[in-house]
């Protein structure tokens, strides 16, 4: 069965962290005497592994977006015969297709552009770095979502655009390797892009969500949730999934 805990700050702490004393694992608060712990860097998972044996009156710092439900996944089961049985049939199935791709193996090399040097000694050559092209791309959100009226300016200039309802865009004149191009929007952290020599079609970019931090005394609430029991015939069908 999966459970889940939720995390909250009921009361958050209005103590600047920049006032704290650095700490192994967060920063040290002289006004209540305690030890913030410091989540903002850590994953889902190491979230869930400090609050896995649940630790009493924690004061954390932690970012809005941490403040949520978290699955607790079950331990694994090892079942020896199982394993045996599923790495013998990967294996027959990799012998198979090595035997296969080994009768149909074409030679692939890239090819390489070579001049005439003076000399005569063929040198290869390099593409020209300053060369300008035309950029467009799009503009998609966390959850890869295309985002409209994302501001598109070319740093140190004026020069720009924006994204259309698409999340598409194309700048207004030509860019070459090295230039950067600032990306805004309300809500979300502004983030730079830098053009590279390779010729690509379309940019894809991603902007994160600008969250913030909040200190407190975290609440932990857990079994709030609980998947119902599987009747016996889904884990049958279940391991027998699992088996490919």
């Amino acid at each position: 069965m999966s459970k889940r805990i939720s995390l909250s700050i009921e009361d958050p702490c209005h103590e600047q962290w920049s006032n704290f004393t650095p700490t192994a694992n967060g920063g040290f608060c002289s006004s209540c005497s305690k030890n913030v712990v410091d989540f903002t860097k850590m994953s889902d998972a190491e979230v869930l592994a400090f609050f896995t044996n649940k630790p009493a009156n924690t004061c954390g710092r932690l970012r809005t977006d941490q403040l949520k439900n978290y699955a607790l996944q079950p331990a694994p089961s090892f079942n020896p015969g199982l394993t045996l049985l599923k790495a013998g049939f990967l294996s027959l199935m990799f012998a198979l297709g090595a035997k296969e791709s080994s009768a149909n193996v074409i030679s692939e090399q890239t090819p390489s552009v070579y001049i005439q040097s003076v000399s005569g000694i063929r040198t290869e050559s390099h593409r020209v770095a300053d060369e300008e092209r035309i950029i467009k791309g799009v503009v998609r959100d966390d959850n890869d979502q295309p985002m409209a009226g994302v501001s598109i300016y070319l740093k140190g200039s004026t020069e720009g655009t924006v994204t259309d309802v698409d999340g598409k865009f194309e700048f207004p004149r030509k860019l070459k390797e090295g230039d950067v191009l600032t990306l805004s929007f309300i809500g979300y952290e502004t983030m730079e892009y830098t053009i590279t020599a390779e010729p690509i079609d379309a940019i894809e970019i991603k902007l994160s969500a600008a969250y913030y931090e909040i200190m407190g005394k975290i609440a932990v609430v857990d079994d709030i949730y609980t998947e119902k029991e599987q009747s016996g015939l889904r884990k049958w069908w279940g391991k027998v999934k699992d088996i490919f």
